[in-house]
């Protein structure tokens, strides 16, 4: 299989932004909606939010998140944040991940 797949980048935008803070993470949507994460990132720790200020300017553009990495101190969020299209299957889209943070 060829290596020469299409970056995502060119065909759509990344969907969210992750601002990490120091009590929380702020996830802002592409439409404007803004969600806040506490930093335990533990269940239900996804709240919506009217309006919050983003102190970090420096977000970090990201396709999705793949989960929560636990450690005994504390946790962290998993992103994806390069994909490369890959193809169809019937009417999904198909990515490749090329890059997470941390």
């Amino acid at each position: 299989m060829s290596d020469t797949y299409i970056d995502s980048d060119s065909i759509f935008k990344a969907p969210f932004e992750i601002f990490p803070e120091e009590t929380k993470v702020i996830l802002k949507l592409q439409n404007g909606e803004i969600f806040t994460l506490s930093a335990d990132l533990g269940i239900d720790s996804l709240k919506q939010c009217d309006k919050t200020i983003i102190t970090n300017a420096n977000g970090i553009k990201a396709y999705s998140i793949i989960g929560v990495a636990e450690t005994k101190k504390q946790n962290y969020l998993i992103a994806v944040t390069r994909t490369k299209f890959v193809g169809k299957i019937l009417s999904s889209n198909i990515f490749k991940i090329c890059e997470v943070k941390i």
